[in-house]
């Protein structure tokens, strides 16, 4: 089978859409497929898998990301694929699994990290900037105007969203939730990583709280630190792995809050290491489609607390592998937070945990996906 992968960016680095392409690569041609992954010319692509480099365009993201879409449209239309399947922003698919989910609704959510005047002004910039403007367009020809085949929704959250604000028939939607390689994140790796790192930061026995981001806003990273840093918060230390123009404000507002009590990492090669290192994974993001990280700390034998816009906890239940809070509620996530200082609890948690991931495994989103591959094909008359 000929398969094209559109995704503007492949670098694992850079989050859960480019980690998920990169594996479910892998495992295309490791079954004997034919593998076109259609990216920017700065991607990387894992050994065995064609690179088809796109040449964008423009100045300003949305104007790029436009020129990728509109470059790797005229590219399809000049070969033949079995299967062309899109995770970002394309619109020549015959499968469309957003990985950032409805736009819509995540533009709703990401409102909602501002207060008073701020939440005013940013429901300006959403409505006006020549940016979302773009970003719009390019969704109304995703869901409106050139529709794939089937649609991946990556959780019943997103599948809502698309019905919402798209009205795609229910029939047309499948979901799939994220699946996690089991094998490279398991408790097991504390034994290699966790003393390591804890001596690189310093951190004794005290409880260690992680966040995995980049975005630091819309998954509540800023709500996190100030939770942690609360004068009657106990004795702890946050991780928050990730990459963003924020950290340095952020540093400042937490050293002058609770010195030494939350270290800013950057971005890191590999996130297995501080999964190792922690006790708990917290995540209150305002807008996940189907955390992967979250999925990450559960196979790493990790107590998760996570809130109810993030797909992922569907999959949880709360109180057995760790509790789901609301957005911005930063009482339902202290308390949350507070409860997991127990040795015990945590360990119970953490066992649930690792279970649960057991059933979410890559493989078991690969044979969902290629299910998917093989109703797109029967409508053609192929197989897989």
């Amino acid at each position: 089978m000929k398969v094209a992968l559109l995704i503007e960016r492949l670098d694992p680095t850079r989050g859960g859409a480019e980690t998920y392409v990169t594996d479910f690569a892998r495992m295309l041609a490791a079954d004997g497929h034919d593998v076109h992954v259609f990216s920017r010319e700065d991607s990387v692509v894992p050994e065995g898998i064609t690179l088809r480099p796109v040449k964008v365009r423009g100045v300003g993201r949305s104007w790029r990301t436009l020129s990728f879409a509109r470059r790797v449209r005229k590219m399809l239309s000049k070969e033949e694929f079995d299967i062309v399947h899109g995770v970002g922003w394309t619109y020549s698919q015959d499968v469309f699994q957003p990985h950032g989910g409805v736009h819509r609704a995540m533009l709703m959510q990401d409102a909602l990290t501002c207060r008073g005047a701020r939440l005013f002004a940013e429901g300006l910039r959403q409505e006006f900037s020549p940016k979302q403007t773009v970003f719009r367009w390019m969704e109304r020809m995703q869901y409106v105007r050139r529709p794939a085949w089937v649609f991946i929704a990556l959780s019943e959250m997103v599948k809502r969203h698309m019905m919402l604000w798209h009205h795609v028939p229910p029939e047309s939607i499948e979901v799939i939730y994220n699946g996690v390689d089991t094998e490279r994140f398991h408790p097991g790796n504390r034994e290699t990583h966790r003393a390591p790192v804890r001596k690189k930061y310093g951190i004794d026995d005290e409880v260690v709280f992680l966040i995995v981001a980049h975005n630091f806003r819309l998954k509540g990273v800023l709500g996190l630190v100030r939770c942690v840093t609360d004068g009657g918060f106990p004795s702890c230390r946050l991780l928050v792995v990730g990459r963003n123009r924020m950290e340095k404000k952020l540093k400042a507002f937490a050293e002058s809050r609770a010195p030494g009590r939350v270290i800013f990492t950057g971005g890191v090669p590999d996130s297995g290491p501080y999964y190792a290192a922690a006790d708990v994974y917290v995540h209150p993001t305002f807008y996940d489609p189907c955390s992967l990280v979250v999925l990450e700390a559960l196979a790493s034998g990790l107590p998760v607390i996570t809130s109810t816009m993030n797909g992922a906890a569907e999959l949880m239940t709360p109180g057995a592998q760790g509790y789901v809070v609301a957005p911005g509620h930063f009482g339902q996530l202290t308390d949350s937070m507070h409860r997991l200082f127990e040795t015990t609890l945590r360990k119970r948690m953490g066992q649930a945990a690792r279970a649960l991931a057991q059933k979410h495994t890559t493989r078991h989103n690969y044979r969902q996906m290629m299910d998917v591959y093989e109703k797109v094909l029967g409508r053609r008359g192929k197989r897989c």
